[in-house]
């Protein structure tokens, strides 16, 4: 099982949501776990046990960027 956490924008958000991604993980102890991140926060997930890589979307907002998201998880589940 492969699983893709889309980390929150801001540090402190991405912070408060490291308890989360760890009880994932827990849970889900056979799984694959990647998670997708903004730049700016992307740093931050490449530090946490478990996470087997961290995939650095753009910075663009707007519908592009949700079609960079998609072909960025799809990359990851394939």
């Amino acid at each position: 099982m492969t699983i893709v956490v889309l980390a929150p924008n801001w540090l402190g958000d991405a912070v408060m949501a490291l308890p989360a991604i760890a009880d994932i993980r827990r849970h889900f102890d056979d799984a694959t776990m990647h998670v997708a991140a903004r730049p700016s926060v992307a740093p931050l997930f490449a530090l946490v046990d478990g996470v087997e890589s961290v995939v650095t979307l753009p910075s663009r907002s707007g519908v592009g960027s949700l079609r960079a998201w998609k072909s960025e998880a799809a990359a990851l589940v394939s």
